[in-house]
């Protein structure tokens, strides 16, 4: 899968074909992954809704902080928070 953070939305792609798109909304949940182990600091925890949950594998954390930080940054352009599950 590809992850394609954008200034409006987010994609996740299959092999250049677009198999989720949405659009930031105050719904949306992203975190990095909680747990010991290299595993969960690249692990991205994404929800796009309550029934649409995934948790992404990067390349390395460097990678996962900066898609964070990305998608935090254009969803607050559109005066969009985006938090963490726990953050409720």
């Amino acid at each position: 899968y590809q992850l394609e953070v954008s200034r409006d939305r987010i994609k996740l792609r299959l092999d250049g074909t677009t198999k989720f798109k949405e659009k930031y909304t105050p719904r949306m949940q992203v975190c990095g992954a909680r747990g010991a182990g290299d595993a969960a600091a690249q692990g991205l925890f994404l929800a796009l809704g309550p029934q649409l949950v995934f948790m992404l594998a990067c390349e390395s954390s460097r990678e996962r902080n900066a898609a964070i930080m990305l998608m935090r940054t254009f969803a607050q352009n559109l005066k969009i928070n985006l938090d963490g599950p726990e953050a409720e």
